[in-house]
C-alpha cells in the first residue's frame, strides 16, 4: 500500500530541517519515511531507499536547498527514481513530486524535477510552512492514521537515543562551535609614534571607524608605519617621530605590554579590536553604529560581499548568501569583533542582522530594526547562525585559512578564519520550540545594544 510521505533531503546539511519535518508529520498521524528515522542499521542504503520509492510512497517530499538541488548525487537520483514512479503512474500524476524550500535558494535556479511544480516555502518560517504543507495534503486527500501520532514519535525518541522524552542529556559526544577566532600569526614589529602640536588649534585625532591604532598620553601606538596612518592625525598636531619595536613571538602579549610599559590590558585588546575592525572596512564590509556607540559591519549587495561558496567544517563545499530578502526588504548579516587575552589570544565575534530596503542602507529607526529582528531571526537555528558565522568569516578572510592583515616588511596579523571547538562527551537535545525561545532570547540580548533607552 502506498501511505509514505518520502522525506528526501541532503546530508549532512539539511539534516536538522529534514528530522523536524519528518517528526512533525508523524505527530500529526503521517507515515513520514526518512533515511534519518527508517534507516535499520547494517541495510544497504540505496536498495532500501529506491524500494520505499517505488513500492510505498504517496508522495515525493523533496526538501529543496542549495546543496540539494545540484550537489548531491543521491537526492538527484531519488528524483530521477519518483519521476519514473509519476510518469509510469495512470494519470502521470503531477502532485507525486511535492518540493519544499528549506533555505534562500532562488525559486528560478530550481533543477528540471522541480521548477514547474507548486513549491511550498518554509525558508524563515517553518510554522507557517507546515501549515501550508498540511493544506496540500488535505487537498490530495492524505490524511493522518491512528497508528502514527506523538506516541509514535516518544517511541521513535526512546528507541533512538534511550530516553521517553526530546529533551535530556545524551551518552553521544558532540562538537560544540565557539564565537572564538584564535590569533594565529603576530606581527613582527610594533611602532610607537609620538605626536606634536604644530600650531594651536583643538586636538582633533580623525575619530572615523576604522583607525588602526591605539592612542595613550601622546602617543600612537600601531603595526602600522608613520606614513600609513599619518591622514588620520589633523592639524593642529603631527607625528615628530617613530620608534620600531620588534615583538617577542613566543610571548607577544607580554611583549606588548613591555613596549607599552603599561600592565593596562584595555590598551592591547583596543588596538587589537581597531586594526581588525580596519581590516573589515578595507574587505569592504560598512560600519553602522549601534545605540551602545559601538560598530558592527554588514555585508550587502553589489559586490562580492553578498554571497560566498567555503568549506564547511567538515570538509563539504557548500555556499551561504549573507544579504537577504525580508518581505519587501531586505536583510544584512553583521558581524563585530572584540579582542581577548584570555585565556589566550583571540577575537570574540558577534553577529548581528540590520534591515534595508535597497540592500545597501541600513534603516535609520533603531526600533524598526528591532522589530524586523525578531520576526526575520526567530527561525534562525543555531545551526543556521553558525554556518552564516563561518561563511562570514570565509568571506572576509577570501577563503583562505586565515584573515590576513599586512603592515608591510612581511610584518602581518593573522586570525583563523575557523573558531575553537569545543568537544563535549554528552549531548543535549532541545525541543523546537525550546530551541525558538533560545534563539529569540539571543535575537533579544542583541537587541539590548540596538534600542536606545526611551525608544
Amino acid at each position: 500500500m502506498k501511505d509514505r510521505l518520502f522525506i528526501s533531503h541532503a546530508n549532512p546539511i539539511d539534516n536538522e530541517f529534514s528530522l523536524w519535518l519528518t517528526l512533525r508529520l508523524r505527530a500529526m498521524g503521517f507515515q513520514a519515511w526518512c533515511d534519518l528515522t527508517d534507516m535499520p542499521g547494517g541495510a544497504s542504503m540505496w536498495p532500501t531507499i529506491e524500494r520505499q520509492i517505488r513500492a510505498n510512497t504517496d508522495r515525493f517530499i523533496f526538501v529543496l536547498s542549495k546543496v540539494s538541488n545540484h550537489q548531491s548525487d543521491g537526492c538527484l537520483k531519488e528524483l530521477a527514481v519518483a519521476d519514473a514512479v509519476r510518469r509510469s503512474s495512470d494519470d502521470g500524476d503531477q502532485e507525486f513530486i511535492l518540493p519544499v524550500r528549506c533555505d534562500d535558494i532562488d525559486f528560478k535556479t530550481a533543477n528540471a524535477y522541480v521548477i514547474d511544480r507548486y513549491t511550498v516555502d518554509f525558508f524563515g518560517r517553518w510554522g507557517a510552512g507546515l501549515r501550508e504543507l498540511l493544506d496540500k495534503l488535505k487537498e490530495a486527500g492524505i490524511v493522518g492514521c491512528a497508528v502514527n501520532g506523538p506516541s509514535a514519535v516518544s517511541e521513535w525518541w526512546a528507541k533512538e537515543y534511550k530516553y521517553a522524552s526530546p529533551r535530556t542529556l545524551l551518552d553521544k559526544p558532540e562538537t560544540y562551535v565557539t564565537n572564538v577566532f584564535p590569533i594565529t600569526r603576530w606581527p613582527s614589529h610594533i611602532f610607537i609614534h609620538d605626536i606634536g602640536r604644530s600650531g594651536v588649534g583643538p586636538y582633533n585625532l580623525n575619530p572615523e571607524v576604522g583607525q588602526p591604532f591605539a592612542f595613550s598620553e601622546k602617543k600612537i601606538i600601531s603595526f602600522f608605519p608613520a606614513n600609513s596612518i599619518s591622514s588620520y592625525v589633523t592639524y593642529p598636531y603631527e607625528i615628530l617621530n617613530s620608534t620600531r619595536l620588534p615583538m617577542r613571538s613566543d610571548a607577544p602579549y607580554a611583549a606588548l605590554r613591555d613596549v607599552l610599559q603599561t600592565d593596562d590590558s584595555r590598551l592591547v585588546t583596543e588596538l587589537l579590536t581597531n586594526t581588525f575592525e580596519y581590516a573589515l572596512i578595507k574587505r569592504g564590509l560598512r560600519p553602522y553604529l549601534q545605540a551602545s556607540k559601538k560598530h558592527c559591519f554588514f555585508f550587502y549587495k553589489g559586490s562580492d560581499l553578498d554571497s560566498i561558496q567555503y568549506d564547511t567544517l567538515e570538509g563539504a563545499p557548500t555556499d551561504r548568501v549573507l544579504v537577504g530578502k525580508y518581505e519587501s526588504s531586505y536583510w544584512h548579516f553583521a558581524i563585530s569583533a572584540k579582542a581577548e587575552m584570555r585565556p589566550f589570544p583571540h577575537f570574540a565575534i558577534r553577529r548581528h542582522v540590520l534591515f534595508s530596503d535597497d540592500a545597501r542602507t541600513i534603516w535609520e529607526s533603531k526600533p524598526k530594526l528591532h522589530k524586523a529582528r525578531r520576526s526575520a531571526c526567530r527561525r534562525w537555528f543555531n545551526e543556521l547562525w553558525r554556518e552564516r558565522l563561518l561563511a562570514a568569516m570565509a568571506c572576509v578572510s577570501r577563503g583562505t585559512d586565515d584573515v590576513l592583515i599586512e603592515f608591510g616588511d612581511e610584518s602581518a596579523l593573522a586570525v583563523s578564519r575557523i573558531p575553537t571547538l569545543h568537544e563535549c562527551p554528552k549531548s543535549y537535545i532541545y525541543g523546537i520550540e525550546e530551541e525558538i525561545d533560545l534563539i529569540s532570547e539571543q535575537v533579544e540580548d542583541q537587541d539590548d545594544e540596538d534600542i536606545e533607552p526611551g525608544d
